[in-house]
C-alpha cells in the first residue's frame, strides 16, 4: 500500500479517483498499541501479564502448584493467557478479565491465587530468574495504584474489543463504522471522569466505598482478600473519578487522552466532516459519502432541499472519470439527488441504511428515476472498511492445506477455502445431498458395508 512508490501510488496513476483504505481493525490496533507504550502504568499491567504468562505457560509444575492453591481455596482458575506478539487487542483485554476475574464481586478469586502462588516461587524458588520475576510481580500486584488502573484499562480495553469486533464485520458498511468510532471515542472520553455503568472499576470502587461506609479504616481495604499497599485515607466515589488520588487520576486522563489522540490521528477522515477536511483528497471524498446516511438529514424542508449539494458536487468531481467510463450522466445527479430527499422523506424514513438503498437498487421505478445518482451509491457500498476476512481466508488455507494435504489441486483448495470462510456452519449442512451424488458418481457401485476379504477381518 506504499504511499510513495508501492500499489496504491502506481494504481493511482491510472485511476486518480482511486481510494485506498487500510485495514481498519489494524489501525485500531496500532492506536491502542501505542497508547500501552506511551503510559507507564499500562505498560506496568502488560509487564504483570507477560510474566505471569512466561510463568505458567513454560513451567508444567507451576500449573501444577497454582491448580493446587485454586482447589485449596475453591477458586476456579484458568493459565494467563499471552498478551504480546502478533495478538489483537481482544486477547489483551482476555488476559486482563481472566487475572482479575472472580465469582462475585469481593470474593475470593484469580488474582488471589495467582498471588498467593507467585509469593511462594518468590520465597522458595531455586532459580534466580523466577524468583526476581516473582517479586516484581508480588510487589506490584499487591499496589493499590496497580489494581485500581488495572480494572480501568480493562474497562477502555472493553470498549475498544467492541469497536474491534466492529470493524472486523463481514457486514460492516461505512456508516455503521462511523456511529461505531463516534460511539467509542466519546465512552472513552467519559472514562477520564466517570465509570461505565457495571464496569470493573466501578465494581472495584464500590468495593471500596462500601468497606468505608461500614465504618472501617479505608486503609485496612482487602480486595479478594488481599492487604493492598498504598491505600488512600479517603474512598472514592464511583460516580466522580475526580475524588480518586491525584497519581491515579493523572495517569488515567494520559491514557484517555493517549488512545483518544491515536484514534483520531488514524481516523480523521471518518470522524471529520468534509468541510473540516482541508483541500481535495481521497479523505474528503470519503467523509462525503456520509450524506448519503438518511438517517442524518434534517428534519426541516427548508434545509433538507440545501442538505448535500455541496457533497454530491464533490463525489461527482473527484469520481467523473468513472461515471463517466460507465455513461452515467453526470449533470443529472444533483436533480435526482433533490428527487430521492424528498421521496426518502416522505415514503421512507422507517426503512434501515442498508434497506433503503437496497430498495432503491432493486425495485423498480426507482432503480430506473435516480440510475445515475444510484453509481454513486454503489461506490460507497463497495469501499472496504475492514481487510479482517483475508486475514480470516490466510488462517482458512492453513487449516486446509496441511503438511498432509500439500498435494491438493489449486481448484480443490480454493473450493475448500470458499467453503471454509463462506459457505454455512457445519450445524447447518445438510450432507444426504452430497452423500447420494457421491453414491452415484462412480462407474462401479459404491459397497459401504465392504470390510475386505474374510483373511484381511480382523
Amino acid at each position: 500500500m506504499g504511499k510513495t512508490s508501492g500499489v496504491k501510488a502506481k494504481l493511482s496513476e491510472s485511476c486518480p479517483w482511486l481510494i485506498s483504505v487500510w485495514c481498519m481493525p489494524h489501525r485500531l490496533e496500532l492506536a491502542v498499541m501505542d497508547m500501552l507504550k506511551k503510559s507507564n502504568l499500562s505498560q506496568e499491567v502488560m509487564d504483570v501479564l507477560h510474566l505471569l504468562y512466561k510463568t505458567y505457560h513454560y513451567s508444567p509444575k507451576s500449573r501444577r502448584e497454582l491448580k493446587a492453591v485454586a482447589e485449596h481455596l475453591s477458586v476456579k482458575v484458568r493459565n494467563p493467557t499471552r498478551v504480546r506478539g502478533t495478538r489483537w487487542t481482544p486477547h489483551v483485554e482476555k488476559a486482563l478479565r481472566i487475572l482479575l476475574k472472580c465469582s462475585s464481586p469481593g470474593s475470593t478469586g484469580q488474582y488471589a491465587v495467582v498471588l498467593e502462588h507467585t509469593e511462594h516461587l518468590a520465597s522458595s524458588s531455586r532459580s534466580a530468574e523466577v524468583k526476581g520475576r516473582s517479586i516484581t510481580v508480588a510487589k506490584r500486584m499487591r499496589n493499590f495504584t496497580f489494581i485500581t488502573y488495572a480494572h480501568f484499562l480493562l474497562d477502555i480495553l472493553y470498549i475498544v474489543r467492541g469497536l474491534s469486533e466492529t470493524l472486523q464485520s463481514n457486514k460492516a458498511i461505512l456508516p455503521t463504522v462511523m456511529s461505531a468510532l463516534k460511539t467509542a471515542v466519546s465512552q472513552i472520553e467519559n472514562l477520564s471522569v466517570k465509570c461505565l455503568r457495571n464496569s470493573s472499576l466501578q465494581q472495584f470502587l464500590n468495593l471500596v466505598h462500601r468497606h468505608q461506609g461500614q465504618g472501617h479504616d479505608p486503609t485496612e481495604f482487602k480486595f479478594q482478600g488481599i492487604a493492598l499497599k498504598g491505600m488512600p485515607g479517603e474512598a472514592a466515589d464511583s460516580s466522580d473519578l475526580t475524588t480518586l488520588p491525584g497519581n491515579i487520576l493523572a495517569a488515567m486522563r494520559t491514557t484517555v487522552e493517549l488512545i483518544v489522540t491515536g484514534i483520531r490521528e488514524r481516523f480523521d477522515n471518518l470522524l471529520c466532516s468534509a468541510d473540516d477536511i482541508q483541500g481535495p483528497g481521497a479523505s474528503k471524498a470519503v467523509a462525503c459519502f456520509t450524506v448519503l446516511n438518511h438517517d442524518t438529514w434534517p428534519e426541516h424542508d427548508m434545509e433538507l432541499l440545501t442538505h448535500g449539494e455541496a457533497d454530491i458536487e464533490y463525489l461527482i468531481q473527484w469520481f467523473g472519470p468513472l461515471l463517466k467510463s460507465n455513461d452515467c450522466d453526470v449533470e443529472a445527479i444533483p436533480y435526482q439527488w433533490n428527487l430521492l430527499k424528498t421521496l426518502v422523506h416522505q415514503e421512507f424514513q422507517d426503512k434501515s441504511y442498508s434497506g433503503l438503498w437496497t430498495v432503491m437498487l432493486t425495485k423498480e421505478p426507482y432503480k430506473n428515476d435516480f440510475k445515475d445518482l444510484l453509481q454513486l451509491v454503489q461506490i460507497m457500498l463497495v469501499l472496504p472498511v475492514t481487510a479482517a476476512q483475508c486475514e480470516r481466508v490466510f488462517s482458512a488455507q492453513t487449516r486446509v492445506k496441511t503438511d498432509c494435504r500439500s498435494s491438493l489441486a489449486t481448484e480443490t483448495l480454493e473450493d475448500l477455502i470458499r467453503i471454509s470462510s463462506e459457505g454455512p456452519p457445519v450445524c447447518q449442512f445438510q450432507p444426504e445431498a452430497v452423500a447420494a451424488k457421491w453414491m452415484n458418481s462412480s462407474t462401479r457401485s459404491r459397497r459401504l458395508a465392504y470390510k475386505g476379504w474374510p483373511g484381511e477381518v480382523s
